[in-house]
């Protein structure tokens, strides 16, 4: 997984967007989300004794450097798909 050269900037609260430049695709995203998630679940497993595991919801959004979006487009997109992957990972919890 790359991304030495990302940027993470807290834009309030708890939420943080994660600049990434580069020929990127959707895939390259989902697979940036499982690595992440996969790292996560390595330090919940490495403390079992902690009285809270540490959790993430994540959206992203990949576009051509040439689009001409606004900036606050693509962040309400990707705020669009964190609500989304909360409610898949809500139903992958209850089933």
């Amino acid at each position: 997984m790359s991304g030495t050269d990302d940027i993470a900037v807290r834009t309030g609260g708890d939420e943080f967007v994660l600049i990434a430049s580069g020929r990127l695709t959707d895939k390259d995203g989902q697979e940036r989300i499982r690595a992440f998630e996969r790292i996560l679940s390595e330090k919940n497993a490495a403390k079992p004794d902690r009285v809270f595991d540490i959790m993430t919801s994540i959206g992203y959004v990949c576009f051509p450097a040439s689009q001409k979006d606004a900036l606050d487009e693509m962040i309400k997109e990707a705020d669009r798909r964190i609500y989304e992957y909360k409610i898949a990972r809500k139903k992958q919890r209850s089933s």
